[in-house]
């Protein structure tokens, strides 16, 4: 390895900056190997492992010899972490393939065994595995599918059960717009090849006993048990939100709540995360410390604080496999058995360097969690808070060392606050870009909830699931209703404040790139220079204040279509009375409320039964739903949009966008500028990958192939 002395540096002042932080350089590791997992997502078609993998060790070998010189080593171990990520990618997309379905099907009757139960508002939502679906051969069914099923069938479906129904099922669903969320993606890497509705209540054909199931069934059916005992103590939205805070389940909470949860700033309670883990590991930490310490023969002859540390272990992982590991929870447990072993070999916890590591084991196991919004919003969060807790740890230690109870008091409840400050705004980013909203009191409504569910709901949630075997949750879930009564007024009270949450259109990869790099220069070195990351991050603002909303959206069905005026979003086609999930995910991406969509009986907008006209920047726009509209449209319209095939010859458009262009590229998102009307589709954004379904080109190629021969 090369020497770090002044010698064998150069004159170049990076250099000497560079080795001065040589503690700092393990923290680029999750940086760079995350680059190379984003590039990998972010190509337009599926990279060959082979490729990457040559790449890998082409720069591995490039880093190896160039060892004894600092800034080659280090350029070229950024290549080759940013070649492990792609192939880590590459190496995971292939683990998970499974059979995809193709067209909808249905009423069919399909058989299967239940291993998850996810409870909603309107019914129960089941994961189904080796499925046997009757209008489909062996070989194009799906490994796994997820089922809707109304309320009628109340608690009679267990995890395990075998059952049998008849429903519809269909392909995962496409993104509704160009940039919004990948379900597709999404489902695949869980594996679920299809989704649909059962017609009626499923019959459970058989069920299998307990030492029969797997140990992930087992966990499931633990789940179930412990969210009816649950809403057989607190019912409501009570019951909904203790179900959330203790296995995960998140599907029975009103959406006004949740609505009023997220204007409040308050909807990181709702998601099982770092804070929620590190609450029961740390409470169960400190109690059987201090239980073990009431004992004098205990506390001198044994290492209480390393028992103590195993217990918060076992607690932490006990709790994330309980709330069904998703990607926040499996963090914040790998960051806590790092911090807890730290403590039995009496090295110091919490630190960069933890996050750094807890990161790359994510990264490596999961590579898609990088572009979620939970990775992104946590580790946003935590790296961000433990960067100032480690500038601001000489002041705030020795102060805290040094006072008495009032003060500690008021220096944690300013810890919140400052906490609170931190992580909003590191987070702000990454919640702007995909939820295109941001909460404007989120800073106030955290000093009342956070202490509340810290002080008492969640040590409230433990202690019911204690007394739970025995009976007595009621013990801890009816104190623990309260405290949830607190935190949803709190919610309520600052969700309806004027001005509470701030609208914003859909902000570009870019800005959000230059944001995120400015953010990780900051608070990954300690010198002076590190203040340099603010010009990527002005850089970034800049760049999502002038990115434009699309002024034309068309949903991936091709029936339905936006019209984006600035002020109203108004909302046409031969399906403008339904789809409300495409509607309101429109008005999120255009950064518009509720009450500013409009159908398209409007002034700006003028229709007849087979379509509408509109004008904007002094071009024509013709949206036409029945073949009649083209016959006088095709001569005088700038851009036709048309939920029909086209079939006959249009001279006059500079823009022709048919029923075929959108089955074969997804949604559709126009830009109607002076000098030229821009388009982006789906598959311009996504390519051709294992997710995205076939490649309708080449299907449509194919089948017109077939019918000339």
């Amino acid at each position: 390895m090369f020497e770090l002395n002044k010698d064998s540096r150069s004159s170049v002042s990076i250099i000497d900056l560079l080795v001065e932080e040589y503690r700092r350089w393990i923290l680029w590791t999750p940086v760079f190997l995350g680059t190379g997992i984003g590039v990998y997502f972010w190509l337009p078609f599926e990279p060959r492992l082979f490729h990457t993998f040559i790449g890998l060790l082409i720069s591995g070998a490039f880093a190896w010899f160039s060892r004894d010189r600092p800034l080659a080593f280090l350029c070229f171990m950024a290549i080759t972490l940013v070649f492990t990520g792609a192939t880590i990618g590459s190496i995971r997309t292939l683990s998970v393939q499974h059979t995809i379905l193709e067209r909808e099907v249905g009423p069919t009757r399909v058989e299967g065994q239940v291993t998850r139960i996810e409870k909603r508002k309107n019914g129960i939502r089941l994961l189904i595995e080796k499925p046997t679906i009757a209008a489909l051969p062996v070989h194009k069914r799906p490994e796994r599918i997820r089922i809707t099923v109304g309320t009628e069938t109340g608690e009679t479906i267990s995890p395990g059960d075998w059952i049998e129904f008849f429903g519809v099922l269909r392909p995962p669903n496409p993104p509704v717009t160009p940039t919004a969320f990948d379900f597709q993606r999404f489902l695949y890497f869980q594996q679920i090849g299809a989704t649909g509705f059962s017609y009626g209540l499923p019959a459970v054909t058989h069920r299998p006993s307990i030492s029969q199931t797997s140990f992930s069934t087992g966990v499931q059916y633990i789940r179930t048990l412990i969210r009816i005992r649950i809403s057989e103590t607190l019912e409501g939205t009570p019951g909904a939100v203790a179900s959330a805070l203790i296995i995960g389940d998140r599907g029975a909470i009103p959406q006004e709540v949740r609505d009023s949860m997220r204007d409040a700033g308050l909807a990181h309670l709702l998601a099982i995360s770092g804070l929620h883990v590190g609450l029961i590991a740390g409470f169960v930490f400190f109690s059987t410390r201090a239980i073990l310490a009431l004992s004098p023969h205990i506390a001198l002859r044994f290492p209480i604080k390393s028992i103590a540390a195993v217990a918060g272990i076992a607690a932490a992982i006990a709790y994330t496999v309980l709330a069904g590991s998703p990607v926040p929870t499996l963090r914040a447990c790998a960051m806590l058995i790092l911090v807890f072993s730290a403590i039995i070999i009496g090295r110091r916890g919490i630190s960069l360097r933890l996050v750094a590591l807890a990161a790359t084991v994510i990264l490596v196991f999961r590579p898609e969690s990088l572009v979620g919004a939970s990775f992104q919003l946590s580790f946003a969060a935590v790296t961000a808070l433990v960067a100032s807790y480690e500038f601001l740890n000489n002041y705030y230690g020795k102060r805290w060392k040094n006072s008495g109870f009032m003060m500690r008091l008021l220096m944690y409840l300013g810890g919140i606050a400052l906490t609170t400050v931190i992580a909003s705004t590191a987070t702000a980013p990454f919640a702007i870009f995909h939820f295109h909203h941001l909460a404007t009191y989120g800073q106030i409504s955290n000093l009342i909830a956070v202490p509340v569910t810290a002080l008492w709901v969640m040590p409230c949630a433990l202690l019911s699931l204690l007394l739970m075997p025995m009976g007595l949750e009621w013990i801890g879930l009816v104190p623990m209703g309260w405290g949830i009564e607190v935190v949803l007024f709190s919610a309520k009270t600052f969700g309806e404040f004027p001005g509470n949450v701030q609208l914003v259109p859909t902000v570009s990869l870019a800005s959000l790139i230059l944001v995120s790099i400015g953010g990780i220069w900051i608070c990954l070195w300690s010198k002076r220079w590190r203040m340099a990351g603010i010009l990527p991050i002005i850089a970034g603002l800049v760049t999502a204040f002038i990115t434009p909303a699309a002024d034309l959206i068309v949903a991936p069905n091709g029936k339905l279509i936006g019209i984006n005026t600035g002020h109203e979003l108004i909302v046409a086609g031969p399906e403008a009375s339904s789809h409300r999930f495409v509607k309101n995910v429109w008005l999120e991406t255009v950064g518009l409320p509720a009450s500013r969509m409009a159908n398209a009986k409007h002034p700006d907008v003028r229709c007849d039964t087979v379509g509408c006209i509109y004008q904007r920047n002094g071009r024509e726009v013709s949206l036409v739903w029945h073949e009649a509209a083209l016959l006088e449209d095709c001569w005088h319209a700038d851009v036709i949009v048309s939920t029909v095939p086209i079939r006959q010859a249009c001279p006059k458009p500079t823009v022709l966008i048919d029923w075929f262009d959108v089955w074969r590229n997804g949604a559709h998102a126009l830009y109607l500028n002076a000098e030229s009307v821009d388009i982006v589709s789906s598959r311009d954004i996504r390519g051709s990958r294992p997710w995205t379904g076939p490649d309708r080109n080449l299907l449509r190629e194919k089948t017109a192939a077939a019918n000339e021969s």
